[in-house]
């Protein structure tokens, strides 16, 4: 049996204890740590390297959302979010914990039942296995220099692809393109909250290669 080995970010030692025993009840979760504040988050996840952080929104004094901002920027985890038991799937607060990177968002209830814990588990297990990326919004945006243009003289294409179906579909755009041309791409594949309240949209932008020496034009699709 593959253990999942989780990291519990949640401020209040009690708090922390009723989550651990229902995460750990049917012993294929393990917790490797517990922290309450959003620097010792961040280097429990760089050490440890769990595979996934469940991690309460009231930390750091209802900052969650720049402690998950700052984990996907250095340390890219899968992380389950546990919102107030009364906030509402497209809260404020769920919202931005969701575009920062949070992969899900579960309500935190005032007491754990053997239903809201069955809950909790099956979302640790299931996310523990998506495959994350890092964020620039995390504070390691990098400066950009400029690429310079093919020995042709015809300007380079700068694309980016973003969500499920982004990146293939970039590919068939770029794939008419000339045999000569000199391509740098960004691709972005994530997967955010399923709740039904939640919308999610994909979108990718690609330029039409042009024949001639003026700018690339930007396609969306």
């Amino acid at each position: 049996m593959s253990i999942i080995r989780a990291l519990v970010v949640v401020p209040g030692r009690v708090d922390a204890a009723r989550i651990i025993a229902v995460l750990q009840r049917d012993r294929d979760i393990q917790v490797v740590g517990h922290v309450s504040d959003g620097a010792s988050a961040l280097a429990l996840v760089a050490s440890t390297g769990p595979d996934i952080v469940v991690l309460d929104l009231a930390v750091g004094r209802g900052r969650g959302r720049d402690v998950i901002e700052k984990i996907m920027g250095r340390a890219p985890t899968p992380i389950l979010v546990l919102a107030p038991g009364t906030a509402e799937p497209d809260s404020p607060s769920v919202v931005e914990a969701l575009v920062a990177g949070a992969l899900e968002a579960l309500p935190a209830p005032a007491a754990w039942t053997p239903a809201s814990g069955a809950e909790l588990r099956d979302a640790v297990r299931r996310l523990s296995t998506v495959h994350v990326i890092r964020h620039l919004r995390g504070g390691h945006a990098r400066t950009l220099r400029p690429v310079a243009a093919p020995a042709t003289g015809c300007p380079p294409i700068v694309a980016m692809a973003a969500s499920t179906g982004g990146p293939s579909a970039l590919a068939t755009l770029l794939a008419g393109a000339s045999t000569s041309a000199s391509a740098r791409t960004t691709t972005s594949n994530s997967t955010r909250g399923r709740s039904p309240r939640i919308g999610r949209r994909q979108t990718c932008c690609s330029p039409r290669w042009p024949r001639t020496r003026a700018p690339p034009r930007w396609v969306c699709c």
